[in-house]
């Protein structure tokens, strides 16, 4: 972008992330490169994230951006450097399928959670899941199988796929390499850390009073009008996406 890149000098990061801190010195000798990937990770276990290039677009406008192992690309436009300025950046973690879909993933609690549905037509072997269009043969089947919301293909960007039970609980696995499909206890553990007692989550059918809405995408672009007590605040954006 115009191949200025940013005046010589020493640059000073402070970067947080998840209760993490690192400072950094770089020094910049030649202010025609605009690359910036000497910088690392902030935490090497996570790979949360670094800044890979500082662009600069016009007199002190410049253009961020960041990038790392396992992380959704962040840009940011319009960025006016003068002296020492804070950033508050959030980038989302990622996890890649065999199909190659990549997806957001948020951590709630103590756990990892994707927070976009799974859209995956292969198992993790490469073998392919089958696929059933016909409502009366899938409530039939007894064999492995996935589907699109109202077997539209244009619904699984958005919804993901639907997955029946032998799909699910196949050994060849539906979720990508390092993930698995949570167990009870698992969804346990997260309903809890929404405020629901532990009596109540051993609890079997409806159960609980606002944790769902803590986990509900809020508005009525995916969910029925009014949508009443979706905020969203866990992060996981869940969307209603058949049955």
């Amino acid at each position: 972008d115009f191949g200025q890149g940013v005046s010589t000098g020493v640059y000073i990061y402070s970067m947080i992330s998840g209760g993490i801190r690192i400072n950094k010195k770089m020094l910049l000798v030649d202010s025609r490169q605009s690359n910036m990937s000497s910088l690392q990770p902030l935490h090497a276990a996570t790979k949360i994230t670094q800044l890979s290039r500082l662009d600069k677009t016009s007199s002190n406008d410049y253009l961020l951006r960041v990038s790392g192992e396992n992380i959704e690309p962040y840009e940011q436009y319009g960025l006016i450097i003068t002296s020492n300025i804070s950033l508050d950046i959030k980038v989302w973690r990622t996890v890649t399928d065999i199909d190659g879909n990549i997806y957001r993933t948020i951590k709630v609690g103590d756990q990892w959670w994707m927070a976009e549905n799974l859209k995956v037509t292969h198992y993790r072997n490469s073998d392919m899941v089958t696929h059933i269009a016909d409502s009366l043969v899938w409530r039939n089947s007894s064999t492995e199988a996935y589907c699109r919301y109202d077997n539209d293909e244009n619904n699984a960007s958005i919804y993901g796929c639907l997955y029946n039970w032998y799909a699910v609980n196949d050994n060849r696995n539906l979720a990508p390499e390092g993930w698995h499909v949570p167990s009870d206890d698992e969804w346990k553990q997260l309903e809890i850390y929404l405020g629901m007692s532990e009596s109540i989550a051993d609890s079997i059918g409806d159960r609980g009073t606002n944790e769902g809405g803590k986990m509900k995408k809020a508005g009525t672009t995916h969910w029925n009008s009014p949508n009443i007590g979706a905020t969203d605040e866990s992060g996981l954006s869940v969307l209603s996406g058949g049955f």
